[in-house]
């Protein structure tokens, strides 16, 4: 499993971006995984070492 970081905007009255790590198998599955929270516009990038370590026990969406 891999870790990644992601930033993710919401459409709405205000510019809305969150930002947070997300546990899955490849960056489509992580996609998979962020679009319940009905983001508009995601981006990804690999978390590698020991941020990706520890992002595995305090990630945001497992």
């Amino acid at each position: 499993m891999s870790v990644y970081e992601y930033k993710g905007s919401k459409r709405g009255g205000e510019q809305h971006e969150d930002t947070g790590m997300v546990v899955a198998k490849n960056s489509v599955e992580a996609r998979e995984k962020l679009k319940e929270f009905e983001y508009d516009k995601i981006t990804l990038r690999r978390v590698a070492g020991l941020s990706a370590l520890l992002g595995r026990f305090t990630a945001d969406v497992k």
